[in-house]
C-alpha cells in the first residue's frame, strides 16, 4: 500500500512542478516573449525525475509541452 501511495505522490509532485514552472514562465512572458519557451520546464522535468523516476518525468514532459504549446507558442491559444 505504501508503494502505491508513494507512486501517486510522485505523479502529483510532477504535476505540481509543471504548474509552478508554467506560472513562472507566464510571469516572465513580458520579458521573454516567444523566445526560450520551455526554459522553466527543464527544471520541472528534472525535479519530477528526481522525485519519482521515469514515469513522473514523462508525465511532466508531456503536460509541460502541451501547456507551453498552448500558452506560449504562436499562435497562442491553439495546439499545433
Amino acid at each position: 500500500m505504501s508503494s502505491t501511495r508513494n507512486s501517486i505522490l510522485a505523479y502529483l509532485a510532477a504535476l505540481m512542478f509543471v504548474a509552478v514552472a508554467v506560472v513562472l514562465r507566464w510571469w516572465l512572458d513580458p520579458f521573454l516573449g516567444d523566445s526560450v519557451t520551455f526554459i522553466t520546464l527543464y527544471g520541472a522535468v528534472a525535479l519530477a525525475v528526481w522525485a519519482g523516476g521515469i514515469g513522473p518525468g514523462l508525465l511532466a514532459t508531456l503536460v509541460g509541452y502541451v501547456a507551453a504549446d498552448y500558452l506560449f507558442l504562436e499562435p497562442r491559444g491553439h495546439l499545433h
